[in-house]
């Protein structure tokens, strides 16, 4: 390689060290750097979700994916039995003492229900 291409090639690649200086360590951090406009949205946070969904670049369920599979895909499956949730609009959604939980059924959003009182009582 000649020696000017290697040069450039080199100073490229300390640019981009430098840059790392500025990257976000925290949640709380990359949050309010996608908010000032400093690092571009991404799927991988509640404000970067909310600022795609907000612009029009991802609808609600992809929102609603992108967070599922971020938390182990935890939001995929029934609360109850377990079942994986494929069809949007099959889906029983339930807010529970402020958390919103998916079911397979209304049975099944209803049994839960009952576990968790029973559980706390």
């Amino acid at each position: 390689m000649p020696k000017d291409i290697e040069e450039e090639s080199i100073d490229e690649k300390n640019e981009f060290i430098e840059d790392t200086d500025e990257r976000p360590e925290t949640d709380d951090e990359k949050d309010k750097m996608m908010e000032e406009g400093k690092l571009e949205e991404d799927v991988y946070s509640d404000v970067g979700r909310e600022n795609l969904v907000k612009d029009g670049e991802i609808e609600d369920w992809e929102e609603g994916f992108a967070k599922g599979a971020e938390e182990g895909g935890r939001d995929a499956k029934c609360r109850y039995c377990g079942k994986i949730l494929i069809e949007k609009e099959n889906v029983v959604e339930r807010e529970i003492d402020g958390d919103l939980y998916f079911f397979c059924s209304d049975e099944h959003a209803g049994k839960y229900l009952q576990k968790k009182q029973k559980e706390s009582s």
